[in-house]
């Protein structure tokens, strides 16, 4: 009981001390009575403004819990997107808990008004012509912000410190994804935490549902991207080995059929790794990586990779330059981090310009070796950066070749080894891509 006391009023465990302090004892009476008097405030109101669609579900208890649980779970678990889950939210709010309600979404950190609804048409009209605050006391739009940021719930009191609404987190884990503003509500604050518990959970649900359907799309265009550029190389293996046939029978060009022999072994290398792509992304799924740990030479594992991307670099005039101090070791699988390495080369070489460098180099930083690759393409915007280690990702705009796995798999690989994974880039001035492991 004293747990609820404290939650609704906004009193922290700092601020109410225990029972036995006395600023305790004078802030719970307080609570206590302002609760009492919001009975008569939402009465009243509910009186001067009408009765609402729905009945009052004060003093129901168990049924009219499971009354307002009930139809709002066929509702939420309906909605597929937020800005209808929204609306859903507002309308059963409205509905069956208070007289006004507000839904705003968080949108990276800010409060966006996503829907409003009130019980009956007069209020609706006062809500349209004055705002929010003409129905409900104390509310703004700053106190709102408030509530997303902190994730705390505050109630709403008129000038006599009576409570007249609640303006209430709606949170996943740390996260707030949303604020719902009830003015002049009518439930018992069990019906409130109960609905209130229902939405989190159906707003996870959506954003769950809307995250596999973005991943979806994702893998089907990949997947076509990727069905075209393997017909492709088939396309380029089959014209060359054709005509290294007929050179070296017909005329002997030993010069055209060593450039035809190159072609083929490259292109056979490019296919071989989208293939392993595939293969690893569906190992990790399955959980069937496994590492084989022991320690290896940092300058031997980046010369080895260097070694594994010299040809392709060479087709496009691109160099290579790595430096690594001849002491540095690092305790890991060095098939694995041969993977992540050549992956981060790969990417750099797609996106630097022809005749440009790429740059591989490891530096041991004290509790950790970071190993970071930079290349002198296009950079990566603020908004992009947080989403290039996804699945399937490509930058809006941005016509790549690969699987669109490289980037996931080395993040999946490096954490296996215990480390971290991240870029920094700025548009137009390069991306650099680092991963450290934990230091022998």
């Amino acid at each position: 009981m004293l747990e609820i006391i404290r939650h609704w009023g906004g009193v922290t465990p700092a601020d109410a001390a225990t029972p036995e302090n006395p600023a305790w004892h004078s802030e719970v009476f307080k609570l206590l009575n302002a609760w009492r008097k919001m009975g008569a405030t939402a009465t009243r109101a509910h009186r001067e403004h009408a009765a609402p669609n729905g009945p009052d579900t004060r003093g129901q208890g168990r049924a009219g819990l499971a009354r307002v649980l009930g139809e709002s779970a066929r509702a939420l678990w309906a909605c597929r997107t937020e800005e209808a889950l929204a609306q859903e939210v507002a309308r059963l709010a409205s509905h069956s808990l208070a007289e006004c309600a507000l839904v705003h979404v968080v949108e990276l950190g800010q409060p966006r008004l996503a829907a409003a609804a009130t019980a009956t048409p007069a209020l609706a009209k006062r809500l349209e012509d004055a705002g929010p605050a003409a129905l409900v006391p104390a509310w703004s739009e700053e106190l709102v912000t408030e509530v997303a940021h902190n994730g705390t719930r505050r109630v709403l009191t008129d000038e006599h410190d009576a409570p007249v609404g609640l303006v209430l987190p709606l949170s996943s884990g740390l996260q707030t994804l949303a604020v719902l503003s009830l003015g002049f509500a009518y439930a018992d604050m069990e019906v409130v935490d109960a609905f209130v518990a229902q939405v989190e959970a159906g707003w996870e649900g959506v954003r769950a549902w809307q995250a596999r359907e973005q991943d979806a799309r994702r893998r089907e265009e990949v997947l076509s991207t990727l069905s075209h550029d393997l017909r492709n190389a088939i396309t380029t293996v089959l014209l060359r080995a054709d005509m290294l046939q007929r050179r070296l029978l017909d005329r002997g060009d030993v010069t055209a059929c060593k450039r035809a022999v190159s072609e083929i072994q490259w292109t056979g290398a490019w296919m071989e790794q989208l293939v392993g792509d595939i293969l690893s992304a569906r190992a990790i799924d399955g959980g069937r990586v496994t590492l084989k740990l022991a320690r290896h030479s940092a300058g031997s594992l980046v010369q080895r990779a260097v070694e594994m991307l010299e040809p392709v670099a060479a087709t496009r005039r691109i160099q290579l330059k790595a430096a690594v101090p001849a002491d540095l070791t690092v305790t890991g699988d060095d098939v694995r981090l041969l993977q992540v390495l050549a992956n981060l080369l790969g990417n750099a070489l797609k996106f630097c310009p022809e005749g440009s460098v790429v740059e591989v180099w490891a530096e041991d930083r004290g509790t950790e070796v970071v190993f970071s690759v930079r290349d002198r393409g296009p950079g990566i915007s603020a908004a992009d950066l947080p989403h290039v280690f996804e699945r399937w990702w490509r930058a809006p705009g941005v016509q790549a070749t690969g699987s669109g796995l490289g980037l996931s798999i080395a993040k999946a690989l490096v954490e296996k080894h215990g480390g971290r994974i991240w870029a920094e880039s700025e548009p137009q001035a390069g991306a650099t891509f680092s991963f450290s492991l934990p230091a022998a």
